[in-house]
């Protein structure tokens, strides 16, 4: 069985990409769960009926983080298998008709407790199946891309409110620092880019966000990946500033940024709390 932790806010409701996922799942094994931020109940009370849908929890205007770890905390209520795959995909996103056939196929090896596919518009040739590393799981670890096993997920803990948008503190990195520890903890861990999730905005992932990739390295405190993977992408990002006159020096801001002692601190201490958070019954 798949379950699916979705958070939507009001202006996400009215918008109905939450309505084209749903219809999009494979009810006979999938389960979602619904976190809505801020949203009246009578507004939402429509989605108590919906095939799939076994939650509906409300909560708060919150960060992602703080909504998925809602999501995490209903779901640790629920009897469910260990066995039972874990998915965050976002309202306005929807898996397509090919993507139900390949996580069956991968999933048919018990062994394998993660799950990195990809995201964007268009299908992906490339249909095999890949160790999964730090660097893939940093560059492309995206919350939406995200299949781990519960038994994993009780492991790992809950997202790190210290993290991204709307925590206030480092306003990204939270899905590379979930699918980094979640690695770490993991057995067996895949990369399938034919695993392919429809989004509605395709982008490059490798690179796109060097302060959040800094950010989640220190908080692990991990060498390998700040020294040699991090940094050197750090240093050619400020030789580009150089060598193309951006006196801004754009991207020697966001690594200044991406180091703030204040909010590494809060970063750590939400880190902490967060691999407990299972613990705890919604």
């Amino acid at each position: 069985m798949l379950y699916c932790i979705v958070t939507a806010d009001l202006d996400e409701l009215k918008s109905g990409d939450i309505d084209r996922f749903l219809e999009a799942i494979d009810t006979r094994i999938t389960r979602v769960i619904i976190v809505f931020r801020d949203v009246p109940a009578s507004r939402a009370q429509y989605y108590d009926s919906v095939p799939g849908v076994v939650a509906v929890v409300h909560g708060p205007r919150a960060s992602g983080s703080k909504a998925r770890n809602l999501g995490l905390q209903r779901l640790s209520s629920m009897d469910i298998s260990v066995e039972d795959y874990v998915a965050f995909p976002d309202d306005d996103c929807y898996y397509p008709n090919e993507f139900y056939p390949i996580f069956k196929q991968i999933t048919k090896n018990y062994s394998i407790d993660l799950i990195v596919g990809s995201y964007g518009e268009t299908p992906v040739a490339d249909v095999s199946l890949q160790r999964l590393t730090k660097k893939t799981a940093l560059f492309k670890g995206s919350t939406v891309t995200q299949f781990a096993k519960w038994g994993l997920v009780r492991k790992v803990g809950g997202f790190n409110e210290g993290l991204g948008v709307g925590s206030g503190n480092f306003n990204y990195g939270e899905d590379n620092d979930y699918c980094y520890r979640l690695l770490l903890a993991s057995k067996k861990s895949v990369y399938s880019p034919s695993l392919r999730v429809w989004h509605l905005v395709s982008r490059e992932t490798t690179g796109r966000n060097s302060k959040g990739y800094l950010t989640v390295s220190i908080l692990n405190c991990d060498l390998y990946l700040l020294t040699c993977v991090i940094l050197p992408s750090v240093f050619i990002g400020i030789a580009r500033d150089l060598l193309s006159g951006n006196l801004r020096f754009d991207e020697f801001v966001k690594i200044r940024r991406a180091t703030r002692i204040p909010n590494m601190i809060v970063a750590r201490r939400e880190g902490a709390r967060s691999k407990t958070l299972l613990d705890l019954k919604a």
